[in-house]
C-alpha cells in the first residue's frame, strides 16, 4: 500500500544514461512538475491569483534552466551532430 508521501510526491523511474548530472537534473524536473502542479491547482481554486501562479512557475522554470546550464545537460557537445544517411535507391 502507498504511503501518504508517495501519493503527494510521486516519482517516475529514470530512463536514460545514469550519470550524477542526469539524475540530479531528473530530480529537479520532478520538483518543477510537482511545484508547478500545486501552483496551478491553487490558482484554479482561487487560493492565489493567476498572475502570482504564472510568476512563480516562471521563476521555477528559470531555476530549472539554470540547473540545466550548470550541469551542462543537452549541450551541443552531447548532442550528435550527424545527419541521417540518405536511403539508397535500389531500383
Amino acid at each position: 500500500m502507498s504511503t501518504e508521501s508517495e501519493f503527494l510526491y510521486p516519482h517516475s523511474h529514470f530512463h536514460g544514461e545514469l550519470t550524477p548530472e542526469n539524475i540530479e537534473f531528473h530530480n529537479k524536473m520532478e520538483d518543477f512538475v510537482q511545484r508547478s502542479s500545486i501552483l496551478s491547482n491553487l490558482a484554479s481554486n482561487g487560493k492565489i491569483s493567476l498572475e502570482q501562479a504564472f510568476t512563480e512557475i516562471g521563476d521555477l522554470w528559470e531555476e530549472l534552466c539554470q540547473k540545466k546550464e550548470q550541469l551542462n545537460i543537452g549541450t551541443s557537445s552531447e548532442v550528435s551532430q550527424t545527419e541521417p544517411s540518405e536511403k539508397e535507391d535500389r531500383s
